[in-house]
């Protein structure tokens, strides 16, 4: 696994460009079976260049009123796009069923399936962060490890295999990989 953090300074980012991240993007699908990329929630240049490239998107969200009416504006977005809507894979995060909006009001709202609905295991999963471990490695009968798992499937066809642990992890950085003008 590699990592690719974005620049240490905010203002760095000015140096790149929608081409910088085609050339990336293209380059980890030479390199990976598997490139997985973490947007911010916005559509600026960048960000559609990684949506226009991805072979699936995995889109987000939560149940609370805002977040629905957000995801809603979102998939009217890869509309006017022209995403085919098979390239989408919707995920509701924190699915509480006694708040909110339960699994057949969420997918009425979205006009579309909803691909997973993770459950709110919030002392579980928060537990794990807190010890700086995967969920699957402090707990595998929880009901998020089991939806994550179903993600995982839905996304590459086939079942998870066991997480190996590995004690090293490769950091690369944005401006190492495209070159820095200073």
């Amino acid at each position: 696994m590699a990592v690719i953090c974005g620049p240490e300074d905010p203002a760095e980012s000015d140096q790149f460009r929608p081409e910088h991240t085609h050339a990336i993007i293209e380059s980890l699908r030479r390199k990976y079976d598997y490139t997985v990329i973490d947007t911010l929630s916005n559509f600026d240049e960048h960000n559609l260049t990684a949506l226009d490239m991805a072979d699936r998107i995995l889109l987000v969200t939560d149940t609370p009123v805002p977040s629905v009416r957000n995801t809603q504006r979102c998939l009217k977005v890869f509309t006017k796009l022209n995403y085919d809507p098979e390239k989408v894979l919707l995920v509701v995060n924190r699915l509480d069923k006694s708040v909110g909006a339960g699994q057949k009001e969420l997918q009425q709202a979205f006009q579309m399936p909803v691909n997973v609905f993770i459950p709110n295991e919030f002392a579980i999963v928060m537990g794990a962060v807190d010890a700086g471990q995967p969920v699957a490695e402090t707990t595998e009968k929880s009901a998020v490890v089991a939806a994550v798992k179903q993600l995982v499937q839905s996304l590459v066809g086939e079942a998870p295999e066991a997480p190996q642990r590995q004690h090293w992890l490769k950091k690369f950085s944005l401006a190492g990989m495209i070159g820095s003008k200073k």
